[in-house]
């Protein structure tokens, strides 16, 4: 099991990783798995105590946080910047 600390409203770290992300445990879920740490789960803790546990750091790495106007926050696929530009090229093409 992992233990991640919040150490502000929009960083967090683990095992030596540093993220800095408007949602910043799924960020970090994300960079552990890059980094090729094994999926298991993970408490977060801010001030000491527990705030949050993920069951799995590879489905949270897969999720992020989607609102609008419309709608209140919730869960979605994650996808990258990189991958929505390249969608984005291949329909206009």
């Amino acid at each position: 099991m992992i233990t991640a600390t919040l150490t502000g409203d929009d960083t967090a770290e683990a095992l030596g990783i540093t993220v800095t992300h408007r949602t910043p445990v799924l960020a970090l879920c994300r960079k552990l798995e890059e980094a090729g740490h094994a999926d298991q789960p993970m408490t977060v803790l801010r001030d000491g105590k527990p705030v949050l546990n993920v069951s799995s750091i590879h489905g949270a790495a897969k999720r992020t946080v989607i609102e609008t106007d419309k709608l209140s926050a919730r869960f979605g696929k994650f996808v990258p910047f990189v991958r929505f530009f390249e969608e984005q090229a291949e329909v206009a093409a």
